[in-house]
């Protein structure tokens, strides 16, 4: 009988163990989380020291990706163009492996459809319209000396923003203050998913998952996950950015994460 407190521990351990493999809980730090008004920029919550701190955007780029596609004309409705999906595209999920449309692509972030449409703009194309929104540091060349530029430079490479920075970004897009059309504003707005929340609250927004570099620069294990969109509710619109850092390597995507977390949290953020 001596021995039972022990071996119950045991199987508490382990059973303990199993739900964290089995859930992807992992402890995540927010790094920023900034919340604003879309008309006067007031910032109304601000949290986490890194807001002034620039990574990779990694699926977050969909959105300035969406507008520029709808701009140049690549993109023409949310189901068109619908393009296949071709063995040799990198696909793990199984809803990658299926015909994409803009929609679609948006919802699911599908990272080969990005690389298609960045293919039909053209290198030249693509880092000008880059550059004409402002995005971040605007640098689409990718990995030194690797010429990924089109395919990579959004996954923690070359393109690098702020917090802050995406922040500005989609209230630049929230008052019609980028060098795009309105039907592309429109349209891409369309496409973006939306979230209910508590309190009346519509959040709309974009996901992204990247893997934090380690101090020689390689990729590590660590995951960091993005939010970023505009949340409405009765006559008001705000912004918002959040991005966390997890603390140890975990199953489940970061960016996913962030997403519901901030949903879970947003009606006591304006309390």
């Amino acid at each position: 009988m001596a021995r039972f407190p022990e071996i119950l521990m045991k199987h508490l351990f382990l059973a303990l163990a199993i739900v964290l493999m089995v859930s992807g809980a992992v402890r995540a730090e927010t790094a920023c989380l900034l919340v604003a008004e879309a008309r006067s920029g007031e910032v109304l919550y601000q949290e986490g020291s890194g807001c002034e701190e620039r990574i990779g955007p990694a699926s977050t780029f969909k959105f300035p990706l969406g507008l520029i596609g709808f701009d140049a004309e690549v993109l023409v409705g949310p189901e068109q163009p619908a393009w296949p999906y071709q063995a040799h595209y990198p696909a793990v999920r199984a809803i990658e492996k299926e015909t994409t449309t803009p929609r679609s692509w948006m919802h699911h972030s599908v990272l080969w459809y990005s690389r298609a449409l960045v293919r039909e703009l053209g290198a030249e194309r693509f880092a000008s319209y880059v550059a004409d929104l402002g995005y971040g540091n605007a640098d689409v060349t990718g990995d030194p000396g690797a010429g990924n530029g089109l395919t990579h430079s959004w996954l923690n490479s070359s393109l690098q923003i702020s917090p802050a920075e995406q922040l500005t970004f989609i209230r630049r897009f929230l008052v019609g203050n980028l060098p795009v059309s309105g039907q592309a504003a429109a349209s891409t707005a369309a496409i973006m998913p939306h979230f209910e929340t508590g309190g009346g609250w519509t959040l709309t927004g974009k996901t992204g998952t990247g893997y934090i570099k380690e101090a020689d620069g390689r990729r590590g294990n660590r995951q960091f996950g993005w939010f970023v969109g505009w949340a409405t509710g009765g006559d008001r619109t705000l912004v918002f950015s959040y991005l966390t850092k997890d603390e140890t390597s975990g199953q489940s995507a970061a960016g996913p994460r962030a997403r519901d977390n901030l949903v879970s949290r947003w009606a006591d953020l304006l309390d």
